[in-house]
């Protein structure tokens, strides 16, 4: 395929079992791609809503991380100010 072959001229590695052309969807680094647009990835979103709320300080650390990880889908820098000082 003349993609393989570029692709491979510049160093990368490609496996043609895992990349789809010309489609109108894909999941790239955990975000769902779809029309031009980005989304979270819906069993992330499952995972936060099915989580329980947190009862001690790790569990607090362990859902702020989580929650830093999406931040652009999930609340904003400011907004997680007061559950911070909560760990510290």
């Amino acid at each position: 395929m003349c993609y393989c072959k570029t692709i491979e001229e510049k160093g990368f590695k490609l496996s043609t079992s895992k990349w789809k052309v010309l489609t109108m969807s894909t999941m790239f680094l955990g975000v769902q791609l779809c029309e031009g647009k980005f989304k979270p990835n819906e069993k992330k979103i499952a995972s936060l809503k099915a989580m329980s709320v947190p009862r001690d300080k790790d569990q607090l650390i362990s859902f702020l991380g989580l929650l830093k990880y999406d931040n652009h889908w999930t609340l904003k820098e400011e907004k997680m100010e007061s559950l911070k000082n909560l760990v510290i």
